[in-house]
């Protein structure tokens, strides 16, 4: 049912006059709307993450609820702290950070899927690399994104970006929460 509202808010925001998303967000042919589903999978991918690790660290190795939600924070702290580093390098390593990025995204949440099988300090460079694969990647893809998109869709491309990570967050942490309970 979430999935057809989401369809058919996409088929009226095409409709419209004044548009929330770029006019071929559904086609994958074009770089600026590949770039920003991308940016909105990477959120769905990695939003389940930070929000079920308290539950899992609590639970699933027996800690205080203090200490599973200091574990929790390594994701947010990680990519803050890449954020940080990389702000400070110049422009000609944005093309590389496009692949690293996701990739230790990647590497984090496949790390992640054995989280009950490894100690916690595994599971805490898991989160580590999530989150730096974030801090690594999301400003320049987000620049990339924006700065690929035509002339005349310039600003309802940079404002999809967020409006379409949302989306794709809640999906993400939607469909975490049922395989949890799976």
């Amino acid at each position: 049912l979430s999935l057809a509202l989401i369809a058919l808010c996409f088929r009226l925001d095409r409709m419209s006059a004044a548009r929330l998303f770029p006019t071929h967000l559904l086609s994958l042919r074009d770089p600026s709307t590949l770039g920003i589903w991308i940016l909105g999978l990477m959120f769905g991918a990695e939003a389940a993450a930070p929000l079920y690790i308290a539950y899992f660290v609590q639970i699933g190795h027996g800690t205080s609820v203090f200490f599973a939600g200091q574990f929790a924070a390594i994701t947010a702290f990680s990519w803050s702290m890449t954020s940080i580093y990389i702000s400070r390098t110049d422009k000609s390593a944005a093309r590389s950070m496009l692949i690293v990025g996701p990739g230790l995204l990647t590497l984090g949440l496949a790390a992640l899927m054995f989280w009950h099988e490894m100690p916690l300090y595994i599971s805490a460079f898991a989160l580590i690399s999530l989150g730096s694969g974030f801090g690594l990647s999301y400003s320049f893809f987000t620049e990339y994104v924006i700065g690929l998109s035509p002339d005349t869709e310039r600003d309802v491309t940079a404002g999809a970006v967020p409006t379409l990570e949302n989306v794709c967050s809640a999906m993400g942490t939607a469909l975490a929460g049922l395989l949890g309970n799976a």
